[in-house]
């Protein structure tokens, strides 16, 4: 029997842990693959959901921003009318005032309806750690900027203007009727710098993902 050199034992040695290596190595980045794959999937469909989202907000903010403009006017045209003396606030109720000036239909006070899930999930999957640290922060910032300006606006006047016992006193009526103007004036203000930020946060994430204008 013809004995292996020490340099054919070493060659040997030597193929069988390139290929063992190579499997492994190949083995880890196939599954490296798969996962990176599987995120970029879950990211296009979380992504798409967000993008989704924010234009339905839009349209919601549209539509509020321009009837809260019309409440406004027509609230500040009304307190001018009491401080000429045109109009006896104490002679109503601030209820009776308010009910001239806003419909019985549903959802009266025109407040948009602001979803925040698509975000709040994005942030709960694996596709956020892959998102662009500017453009997260950028979104981040507008849905701060949705609770802490029109979300809470909303709670204010719902709670504090129209929700009180104030609305059923006649001696409360002027002082509840000019803080209404006040309040729709701070939201149809807030309505439109929102509008802007997410009009910014729509463009942001078509250049970060181009299939988004394609779909649109």
């Amino acid at each position: 029997m013809k004995k292996l050199k020490i340099s054919d034992v070493i060659l040997n040695n030597f193929i069988q842990f390139i290929f063992i290596f190579s499997s492994v190595y190949f083995a880890v980045w196939l599954t490296n693959y798969r996962e990176a794959k599987e995120i970029e999937k879950i990211e296009k469909k979380a992504v798409e959901s967000l993008y989704k989202e924010l234009q339905e907000n839009l349209i919601q903010l549209d539509k509020a921003e321009k009837f809260h403009k019309e409440i406004r006017d027509r609230l500040f045209s009304y307190t001018d009318s009491i401080e000429k003396k045109l109009i006896v606030a104490n002679s109503l109720k601030p209820k009776d005032h308010l009910s001239k000036i806003f419909t019985r239909r549903s959802n009266s006070l025109g407040m948009p309806h602001l979803n925040r899930d698509s975000w709040e999930m994005l942030q709960r999957s694996e596709a956020y750690i892959t998102l662009d640290y500017e453009l997260a922060s950028n979104l981040g910032k507008l849905y701060r900027l949705q609770k802490s300006g029109v979300e809470l606006t909303i709670q204010k006047i719902g709670s504090e203007l129209f929700n009180t016992q104030s609305q059923f006193k006649k001696e409360e009526s002027e002082a509840l009727i000019f803080l209404t103007a006040w309040s729709f004036r701070e939201i149809a203000g807030q309505e439109q710098y929102l509008i802007r930020a997410t009009k910014e946060s729509l463009n942001k994430l078509e250049e970060h993902y181009p299939f988004l204008k394609i779909k649109n």
